[in-house]
């Protein structure tokens, strides 16, 4: 993706090198990319995508450390700390991940290694909540982060790859404050529910068994009690007919497409999630709810942001859904 935009350089240029970029090593210029876009009042997300980096299967607790160790290193940046968020995983159903299991076991899903990664996050990573204005595609694989930008100022073109070398051990860092958006993807509810990988966040007792989908409640339940629970971002990556699963008008369209993405996560925003022994909201207080205030005591919200969609903008169906997506 090519950015024509005008960015500032924070950084000063040493004699005889061309730019600020750090020739040094890989993982520096990794960093060096977050800073110039950070600089330059963005917000970024790192997303780890599973369809290129198996390592949350074939080395869950070197998953999970390496995750720390990031969040560590961000949190020690002034620049960084408060305006990058950390997107764990991306599209679980892509490899088979579901809520509750996976190729791993009857009983190990995402669920688990959400929670794993951000029992370790939480002790490690300071900050202030921000919101998503631009992203800043990463992967990883095997121990490397790897991804491309490129920019364009008024006077260059910057080019990066950016490959990082592996993470070095994690060393503790006491006097962080432990506030990182963690932003999470939905799993296992594609057909009746989601409408296309990253979505699937349904928790509804009828929704989960009418689509018969794998439930997403313990996993909220658990969050319930975690100090982090404030932390939590809904981030389902929502298609158009061209990309996702479905091409059915009554499906992709309103308002059949509200009451898809109402059961899926947009409940979350204003009904929220109701833990065990609560009671659920009545219908006169769904109607008077407003979003970011669960309509019932004892209920939670979450804050949802869409972390991907888009579409070529060539089928009329495309057009037709994204323009009520966006009402």
């Amino acid at each position: 993706m090519e950015l024509t935009l005008s960015f500032f350089d924070p950084f000063e240029k040493k004699p005889n090198q061309k730019s600020s970029v750090p020739m040094d090593s890989q993982r520096n210029r990794f960093f060096w990319a977050m800073r110039y876009i950070a600089s330059n009042g963005f917000y970024v997300v790192i997303d780890d995508h599973l369809a290129y980096d198996t390592l949350v299967l074939d080395d869950t607790a070197k998953w999970v450390a390496s995750w720390q160790q990031l969040a560590a290193d961000i949190a020690k940046d002034p620049v960084l700390r408060p305006r990058v968020m950390l997107d764990l995983l991306n599209e679980p159903d892509a490899r088979g991940i579901k809520w509750t299991n996976g190729p791993k076991g009857p009983t190990v899903g995402m669920a688990t290694y959400y929670e794993q990664a951000m029992d370790a996050i939480y002790k490690v990573r300071g900050g202030r909540r921000g919101r998503a204005l631009m992203g800043l595609g990463v992967l990883r694989k095997k121990g490397a982060f790897f991804g491309e930008l490129t920019l364009k100022g008024k006077k260059k073109i910057i080019s990066l790859s950016l490959r990082a070398p592996p993470l070095p051990p994690f060393q503790t860092l006491s006097k962080v404050h432990p506030t990182a958006l963690m932003l999470l993807e939905g799993t296992g509810q594609l057909g009746t529910v989601a409408m296309n990988w990253g979505d699937g966040f349904a928790t509804d007792v009828a929704v989960v068994a009418a689509g018969h989908v794998d439930d997403a409640r313990p996993f909220f339940e658990k969050m319930m009690t975690k100090p982090y629970v404030n932390n939590i971002v809904i981030s389902p990556h929502i298609y158009p007919p061209s990309i996702s699963t479905h091409n059915e008008p009554e499906v992709v369209l309103a308002p059949g497409l509200f009451s898809r993405l109402d059961a899926s996560f947009g409940y979350l925003t204003k009904r929220g999630f109701c833990p065990a022994g609560v009671a659920q909201p009545t219908p006169a207080q769904l109607a008077a709810a407003v979003p970011g205030v669960p309509a019932s005591p004892g209920c939670k919200t979450f804050p949802v942001v869409y972390g991907e969609t888009g579409s070529k903008f060539d089928r009329a169906l495309d057009v037709q859904m994204l323009d009520d997506f966006a009402k």
